[in-house]
């Protein structure tokens, strides 16, 4: 993007906000934009509000180019804002009206613009060679057959933006068609829009707009070419499903799903023509994401309706309810998987038996993978025997497309069932391994041989390490053997061996080690490897083989090209080398400084954010591993701490994209707990504090800007859910920065954090300002439930500094404990036990004889062991007993007989497990104690069948096990008749569980 002389599209819009940070960082670059409004071309028909917030910061206005046509490039100098009212023209509309509007054709075209509109002679001469092809005029809605245009300037000729700028506004798209344009805006209103959309997309006269049936113009988006050689041509085919999806996703499923539906099912059931019936299952594939919420209410209708067409006389019919159904597979899991599999895989099974269209067989193959991406073992696994017998026989096919199809298939059977493919790994392995070795060498099978490695990898991870160990030294061999040999830079097998790398790494664990001089230079070098860049000339040709594998964008009247494959290469290097890093800990030892030099760079890598989420969370991993030598190993941690942590916080306050800035800080405090306590110094601790509290208003203006633009623009229901989505990435936010600083609490309260804690920023905001006012009832709940946290954690661990917020905080807790919101009741349960244990006679002073009500009424509610209360309810029984324990004046004898009796009755705890550990522990501490109430014969029917279920497992911490196992035996001894009582209580697996633990 930049200025009057280019334009930039970009695929989504998590890239777009990424490549306007670049370029806000080149100040000339942003001078130029903001100087210059110009329309940039996204591929998202609702842009998040973050893009739209950019994009008015520099003056740019949004239009929408086809999300599968990614070359798309519009300029336009209009002036016109993206944020209009409701009673003036929209984005849409100010670019049709805008009078001066500059195009550029590389790879693509553009039905809105006029002769006379652009300055480029390029457009002339692709529009003259357009219409010699295709008999088709860029430039206006004609029809076949209309007649030729003008022959194009000279490419000395060039028009002046003085020249443009003096054209008459009656030149403009929208005057020349407002016709079109209102009709089709018409509909819109009216809920109709899908059918006069489409007749305005497809360049009908105002006359044929008016008069012509919907149904000739989809029979129109009938005209797919089979040949590879035509891929590039854009057809109507093409437009209509495209179209197709636009409208869905803007329109939404309240007023597209009713037209839809009112035309599919007659084109479905046309059996004169298998057009008909071929565009009617795609539509509903193409409508599905847009149309979510309304289908998923007839879900199984609408599966049961494209499974029909499995059967059509017509291949092509055939395939496009297979890919529709695989398309729905995607859009609608899991709840497809869980309430379809049973029509859906038979169906599929069957179409893989299907030789007399080996395009059929490979898709119904190609559905499968879409099916097993949200398939649990549980549902694939009654189907695996059917199934993988059909797939073993298409690997044995003629057909590269059914092998390349069915291996990938095989693959994800096996990823979704788990140990369930155990069974039939002895079947395919060989043959996989055969495969793997006899096509070493063949450039023509170079990408089914890449599927193969990814099968394999998948297949082994799945079995796990004690079956695929006897194939995994076979594996690897063939493996290192590859990847020494000189791979060219487009060879598929690279990007598919990199990942094989990471999966087998994952299922040998400490085996693989061995490996890693192998493997380990190569991902490296990748993982260094600088993007190349290509500076171009906007006015040159559009030469394909120049530009092939690469993404360009414009800058003023230079276009550049990033290469993608090498791109790719990079983005999966980095991602493995930090699956080694988590996998093998200090096994990775050797390696920590050349990854540490290369990851801590790329923390500020904006070409692409995996590149940084993957460096990120790399970084804990490594300090994990440095750490695995031991304590003489302190001082290496923290000289890694003090290169690594400035430039971390410094990408945190610069990271655009709000998912990748969530794994920042998550790795941030992942850090801080890693390393060792006080490792932080004075000067590193105030800048995570102003970090903090900068992401933090940075969250506060984002909430208040979508709540203004709701209000004044009056969202709609899909535009508030969208906005929805938004809020629970803040939200997520929200939580790693309580994490953040409940990590910096827990290891530097003793080491100055409570004075940064309590120091404000420049703006005069401190964390302890921010978190308290967090906690106002007013506030959201995860706002509520974060400051909860941190407080807590500040009692927990910050001693007698800690217990000085009590008197502000504990009234809050015990208000919050009976909150509507079950994660709200179960942080400020934890609080008030940590106060009752840590806060001594302040926990009294400040309101603490109060707890045992609320406590209790979270206890004894009706729904207090559902799951959505369970880890709750456990917070406040082990906050009742913390008081038992340390509180007793704020009990009578009677409520604290009460309490106890209360904790027998409901444990064993089972939700969270971390206070389960303390629980069962207390209750072991009791009985050895002799508390009455424990060892009565009620008590001890509690105990022991509380003991028998929780022995074992991670229920009860490993140091109690000593404990109960030496009591029982003593109880044994002092009161056999009460043990033996006790005992007969239980059934006999809990039986045999004591014995066994006793003998």
């Amino acid at each position: 993007t930049g200025g009057g002389e280019g334009g930039v599209e970009e695929e989504d819009s998590k890239a777009l906000v990424s490549m306007v940070s670049r370029l806000s960082m080149a100040m000339d670059v942003l001078q130029t934009a903001t100087g210059s409004p110009i329309f940039l071309a996204v591929t998202r028909t609702r842009p998040s509000k973050l893009v739209e917030k950019i994009t008015r910061e520099l003056e740019l206005t949004l239009i929408f180019a086809a999300p599968s046509n990614p070359h798309v490039e519009f300029v336009a100098l209009g002036g016109t804002s993206l944020k209009t009212p409701r009673d003036k023209a929209s984005p849409f509309e100010a670019f049709l009206t805008a009078q001066h509007i500059r195009c550029l054709y590389f790879r693509s075209r553009c039905d809105y613009v006029a002769p006379g509109e652009f300055d480029h002679p390029w457009c002339s001469r692709l529009r003259h060679t357009h219409h010699s092809l295709t008999s088709l005029d860029l430039f206006r809605f004609a029809r076949r057959g209309a007649s030729p245009p003008p022959p194009p300037p000279a490419l000395s000729t060039r028009t002046t933006a003085a020249s443009a700028s003096a054209s008459s506004p009656s030149t403009s798209f929208l005057a020349r068609n407002r016709v079109r344009v209102e009709r089709a805006h018409e509909f819109v209103e009216l809920g109709s829009g899908l059918r006069a959309v489409l007749m305005v997309l497809y360049g009908l006269s105002d006359e044929e707009v008016r008069s012509r049936d919907v149904a000739q113009v989809l029979e129109e988006v009938e005209d797919e070419e089979d040949d590879d050689d035509d891929a590039d041509d854009y057809t109507n085919f093409d437009a209509g499903q495209e179209s197709l999806d636009r409208f869905a996703l803007a329109l939404g499923g309240k007023i597209v799903l009713p037209v839809a539906f009112a035309i599919i099912p007659g084109f479905l059931q046309n059996k004169d023509s298998w057009n008909h019936r071929h565009a009617g299952v795609l539509a509903i594939s193409q409508i599905g994401e847009g149309c979510m919420k309304q289908i998923e209410e007839q879900l199984s209708s609408v599966v049961n309706m494209v499974l029909q067409s499995f059967g059509d006389p017509h291949p092509r019919v055939r395939w496009g309810a297979i890919n529709c159904i695989g398309q729905m597979c995607t859009d609608f899991g899991p709840k497809i998987q869980k309430e379809n599999h049973a029509a859906i895989v038979p169906a599929l099974i069957q179409s893989m038996e299907d030789s007399t269209c080996i395009r059929v067989q490979s898709h119904a193959a190609a559905a499968i993978i879409n099916f097993c991406d949200e398939a649990t073992p549980d549902i694939i696994s009654p189907y695996l025997e059917p199934l993988l017998s059909r797939l073993m026989a298409l690997l044995q096919s003629n057909s590269r497309l059914i092998q390349e199809q069915a291996v990938t298939a095989v693959a994800a059977v096996s990823d979704a069932a788990g140990t369930h493919f155990v069974p039939f790994y002895d079947s395919f392995m060989p043959l996989l391994k055969k495969v793997l070795t006899v096509t070493v060498g063949r450039k023509d099978l170079r990408r089914l041989r890449g599927k193969v490695m990814e099968c394999i990898s998948l297949v082994g991870l799945s079995v796990g390490k004690e079956k695929f160990s006897a194939d995994a030294a076979t594996v690897m061999d063939v493996l290192v053997r590859t990847q020494a040999q000189r791979m060219e830079e487009d060879d598929p097998q690279a990007f598919y061996l990199m990942q094989a790398y990471a999966r087998i790494c994952r299922c040998l664990k400490e085996e693989f080690i061995p490996y890693l001089p192998f493997v380990m230079p190569g991902l490296i070098d990748a993982a260094s490897h600088q993007p190349e860049i290509e500076v171009m000339d906007a006015l040159e040709d559009d030469d394909d083989d120049a530009t092939d594998g690469m993404e360009t964008f414009q800058i003023g009247g230079k276009r550049f090209g990033v290469r993608t494959s090498a791109l790719e290469d990079k983005v999966t290097a980095v991602s493995m080398i930090a699956c080694f890093v988590n996998e093998l800990q200090g096994g990775f030892l050797p390696y920590v400084e050349k990854t540490t030099g290369l990851m801590v760079p790329l923390l500020k890598f904006f070409y692409h954010e995996d590149c940084r989420s993957s460096a990120a969370q790399c970084l804990p991993d490594l300090v994990r591993c440095i750490s695995s030598q031991g304590p003489s190993a302190n001082e290496q941690v923290a000289s890694f701490v003090k290169f690594v942590v400035p430039t971390l916080i410094e990408s945190m306050q610069s990271e655009p994209d709000i998912e990748v800035l969530v794994v920042m800080v998550d790795s941030l405090s992942e850090l801080i707990n890693r390393a060792t306590p006080g490792v932080l110094d004075v000067t590193l601790q105030k800048s995570i504090s102003d970090a903090v509290l900068s992401i933090c208003a940075e969250r506060a203006e984002r909430i208040s800007e979508r709540k203004a633009e709701a209000e004044e623009d009056g969202w709609d229901e899909e535009e508030l859910e969208e906005a929805e989505a938004d809020g629970e990435k803040d939200n997520e936010l929200l939580d790693r920065v309580g994490d953040l600083i409940g990590a910096c609490i827990r290891t530097h309260a003793k080491f100055g954090f409570f004075n940064i804690f309590e120091a404000p920023n420049e703006n005069g905001t401190s964390l302890v300002q921010m978190s308290g006012n967090y906690l106002l009832p007013q506030n959201t709940p995860t706002e509520r439930r974060v400051a909860i946290c941190i407080f807590g954690d500040a009692i927990e661990y910050g001693d007698a500094q800690g217990a000085m917020y009590l008197d502000r905080v504990l009234p809050a807790m015990l208000a919050y404990c009976t909150d509507a919101d079950a994660d709200i009741r179960q942080a400020a349960a934890y609080g008030i036990g940590v106060s009752a244990e840590k806060c001594g006679g302040l926990f009294l002073q400040s309101g603490g004889d109060t707890s045992p009500g609320p406590l209790g009424a979270v206890i004894s509610a009706p729904d207090s062991r559902s799951e959505e209360n369970e880890m709750a309810t456990d917070n406040a029984v082990s906050a009742l007993m913390k008081i038992v324990e340390y509180q007793p004046n704020c009990l009578s004898p009677e409520d604290s007989r009460s309490a106890k009796l209360s904790f027998l009755s409901y444990l064993p705890m089972r939700g969270d497990e971390a206070e389960a550990r303390i629980c069962h522990g207390k209750l072991i501490r009791l009985a050895s104690s002799g508390d009455a109430d424990v060892l009565s014969p009620d008590g001890l029917n509690r105990f022991f069948g509380v003991l028998a279920d929780v022995l074992g497992t991670p229920l009860l911490a490993d140091e109690d096990i000593p404990a109960a196992v030496d009591l029982c035996k003593r109880l044994q001894t002092e009161a056999p008749e009460k043990v033996q009582a006790a005992l007969g209580s239980l059934n006999e697996a809990q039986k045999m569980k004591l014995a066994a633990a006793l003998s």
